[in-house]
């Protein structure tokens, strides 16, 4: 697929500005502003090529968290855009490891993260301790462990992200080194 004019511009400041985040430590936020049909996922898609051209300062799993069904969708999309690329593409529900690795890009259903009973307890068996351990909390510490960073993309950013759950999700479990939000009607305003 090619990109427009566009997209290509939209793309190279999203990648300037990403490095300029990652450069600075610590948890940074980058807010990908774009209207609707403008070709977001495809956008973010050409932005992980350009991360997979350069020397990152560091090693990334790049965890794709999107609203109702749209992983699905985004992960076909993504996948189809890079197919020849270093990247692995896959759901949550297909990591078999204990940790993720390096250059893979998970997709995950948000509502199935946060959901909770009256209790306040996790419904998604990967959010719960279980038998094996194996659940997002701890896929996350181990591949921290391993030195190997997360950048989190959250697509429709505008759904579900900023929900009390959601925060706590974000900072207290995934504690990512950059988030980049992608929503044609952001929260946070860019002022570039």
């Amino acid at each position: 697929m090619t990109l427009k004019d566009y997209q290509i511009k939209a793309v190279s400041k999203l990648f300037s500005t990403s490095l300029n985040l990652l450069d600075k430590g610590g948890s940074r936020v980058c807010v990908f502003k774009a209207p609707t049909g403008s070709g977001k996922t495809i956008m973010a898609a050409a932005l992980l090529e350009r991360f997979s051209e350069v020397e990152l300062p560091g090693d990334f799993v790049y965890i794709w968290i999107s609203s109702n069904n749209l992983h699905i969708q985004s992960k076909n999309k993504v996948t189809d855009y890079l197919k020849d690329s270093r990247y692995t593409f896959l759901t949550l529900d297909e990591v078999n490891e204990e940790k993720f690795s390096e250059n893979q890009v998970v997709f995950i259903n948000w509502e199935s993260l946060t959901k909770q009973d009256k209790d306040g307890n996790f419904i998604n068996i990967l959010m719960k301790g279980g038998e094996t351990g194996r659940n997002l909390p701890n896929l996350i510490t181990n591949t921290k462990k391993n030195g190997i960073e997360i950048i989190l993309i959250i697509d429709e950013s505008h759904y579900h992200y900023w929900s009390q759950k959601s925060q706590e999700l974000v900072s207290n479990v995934i504690n990512p080194r950059l988030i980049i939000e992608i929503s044609a009607t952001p929260a946070i305003v860019p002022k570039i």
